[in-house]
């Protein structure tokens, strides 16, 4: 029975897997971080909007929401920056490894 963990096609053939997986986990991230931004845009409008209608007293208590939403919003954006780079980072260790691993076996 033949060992086909180390053949060149299957490694090759993980290997694209692999950055295929990547590739679309950055995507999602990607269009996660547009809906986000997207969200604060049209909530900015809102805000606005409603700052030139709303009688001067309730101006602090929209400017508190507005503050709240938008830590919310960075909170979010750095989570997902983070477990992006996490991600890469991980990624490419998994494909240096994987490259030192198939050099080593061509010795």
């Amino acid at each position: 029975m033949a060992d086909t963990s180390h053949d060149p096609a299957s490694i090759a053939q993980e290997a694209n897997a692999q950055a295929v997986k990547l590739l679309q986990r950055l995507l999602r991230g990607r269009a996660l971080q547009n809906t986000l931004s997207m969200g604060l845009a049209n909530r900015r409008e809102l805000v606005s909007e409603l700052r030139t209608q709303a009688p001067p007293g309730l101006a602090l208590a929209y400017r508190h929401t507005v503050s709240f939403h938008v830590c919310v919003f960075v909170c979010l954006f750095v989570c997902v920056l983070l477990c992006t780079c996490i991600e890469v980072y991980f990624a490419h260790k998994k494909m240096r490894a994987f490259i030192l691993r198939k050099m080593l076996l061509e010795k």
